[in-house]
């Protein structure tokens, strides 16, 4: 169990979100691909780093307030594939 911001996420939470973001960004076809994200609720970015980590992918995280043009300038910097 993790507290993030006075709510309780469990076990549970984490892989039923994982398997629903893994779901939406087909990571069961992305092993080895990199993903750049800035995902505004921690629990979210927890929930797609163990996604992530499961299918073989990596994450660059990147701060949510981050503007479009600069997350992608860092994306691509990073060679990242995909940007969430």
């Amino acid at each position: 169990m993790i507290t993030i911001n006075d709510t309780v996420f469990d076990r549970a939470y984490f892989r039923d979100a994982a398997d629903r973001m893994a779901a939406a960004a087909q990571l069961d076809k992305r092993a080895g691909d990199r993903f750049a994200v800035c995902f505004s609720e921690a629990q979210d970015w927890l929930a797609f780093f163990f996604a992530a980590r499961s299918a073989g992918a990596s994450v660059l995280p990147l701060h949510p307030s981050t503007p479009y043009a600069a997350a992608r300038r860092q994306a691509e910097t990073a060679r990242c594939n995909w940007l969430f």
